[in-house]
């Protein structure tokens, strides 16, 4: 069970048959089914292959969601149930924030993923970590403005950021 207000956004009709990356990272369905899938939830959990898996959406066909109109628990309550019998259930709650050290190893993890260049990823969290000695923000905008190897938006973006 999820609070009503986020039930209604990632457990509507279309987040029940994701067709693309924004509607999956949205949904519920999805990501419970991914995650029970793959052991995690990464990057690359919004690939096209992945949540057209016809794995992830047998799965999903078993799952279940149903509002809670509680704010205990934050509103969210996860139950797994086996064909056992066996269940769990999980509540949600605050999520204590991320150290520093975490966020950095997170930043990283990224940044390797998506195969930003090393020199460009420490210029971008040593701007972006210490803004105070930033002169201009735009230098610090500047470094990220082509972070990556970016990709159009739309097919009526144009091919790369000026």
């Amino acid at each position: 069970q999820f609070h009503y207000f986020r039930w209604q956004e990632i457990c509507d009709p279309p987040k029940w048959d994701p067709r693309n990356r924004e509607t999956a990272d949205h949904s519920a369905p999805y990501n419970v089914a991914r995650m029970l899938l793959d052991g995690h939830i990464w990057l690359d959990s919004f690939t096209k292959e992945k949540y057209m898996d016809p794995k992830a959406r047998e799965l999903m066909a078993k799952i279940t969601y149903s509002p809670n109109k509680s704010y205990e628990h934050g509103g969210d309550i996860f139950t797994v149930r086996k064909k056992s019998g066996e269940s769990k259930t999980f509540y949600g709650g605050v999520v204590k924030p991320m150290a520093h050290d975490e966020i950095t190893a997170k930043y990283y993890r990224t940044a390797e993923f998506m195969q930003v260049d090393k020199a460009q990823a420490e210029q971008a969290i040593k701007q972006w970590t210490n803004l105070k000695d930033v002169k201009d923000i735009a230098d610090a905008i500047a470094t990220i403005a082509k972070f990556g190897r970016p990709k159009a938006l739309t097919d009526k973006s144009p091919s790369r950021i000026a």
